[in-house]
């Protein structure tokens, strides 16, 4: 079979502060954020490959970018998110070269249950868009 698009939008989020926070709840963060999406990632890579013009959105937060205080568990896992649809963006962009049209992406949320508003400098406000609206900007290739 193949599959055109996979998208990974499954996250918690347990707060507190680095130096307080049990290592249970940095562990927990990371199975679910972040090793749970990348061994979804792997099982469809093949899929995706054979398609041809597969494509892998990672959800990720402006928060995989710039750290919150309180929230250095949930930080931990979008910075490792981050870098890891980098290394898959650079990776499957060598094998277009080869044989495969595999693209990735991550897409930074403005999720309203928190001030967001330093995201402002960095992620263009999507309040009121329809759903469509981004699935059709990612098919065509766009940025949103």
């Amino acid at each position: 079979g193949k599959l055109d698009i996979l998208v990974n939008n499954a996250a918690i989020l347990k707060g507190g502060n680095a130096g307080d926070l049990d290592l249970k709840v940095f562990r927990d963060s990371m199975e679910i954020n972040f090793f749970g999406l990348l061994d979804l990632t792997q099982k469809m890579l093949p899929l995706l490959r054979s398609s041809g013009q597969g494509m892998v959105v990672n959800v990720s937060s402006g928060i995989g970018k710039r750290a919150t205080p309180g929230l250095a568990a949930y930080c931990a896992t979008k910075f490792a998110l981050e870098g890891l649809s980098e290394s898959l963006r650079v990776e499957e962009a060598r094998r277009l070269l080869a044989d495969s049209r595999l693209s990735v992406k991550e897409v930074a949320a403005r999720t309203g249950f928190r001030d967001t508003s330093h995201f402002s400098k960095v992620f263009r406000r999507v309040d009121g868009l329809a759903p469509a609206h981004f699935r059709d900007a990612l098919l065509a290739g766009r940025q949103e």
